[in-house]
């Protein structure tokens, strides 16, 4: 399998940018089936990220119109988490 992921910068509203890597369509399958097969459970109904027919879109149409909505983000989220935290969840 080739593995390649597409950079995107994403402008923030402090004047900086967000980068984030989007793996390609194979590699996204990949990851997909991988998570399903780890976890044989079907997704939450209000899970929207690697399930296939839902995105960011499917996500923040439940929001709309609503009075109102949190969101934030973990800066580096993924980096710092280490694998023996993972497992200690399972």
């Amino acid at each position: 399998m080739h593995i390649s992921y597409k950079k995107h910068c994403i402008p923030k509203g402090n004047g900086k940018y967000r980068i984030l890597y989007e793996p390609n369509a194979e590699l996204k399958k990949f990851q997909l089936d991988s998570l399903q097969k780890m976890y044989l459970i079907k997704p939450h109904k209000c899970n929207h990220g690697f399930v296939p027919g839902k995105s960011i879109a499917t996500n923040a149409n439940q929001h709309v119109g609503k009075k109102w909505v949190l969101s934030f983000d973990i800066k580096s989220f993924f980096p710092n988490t280490k694998a023996k935290k993972v497992e200690s969840l399972q």
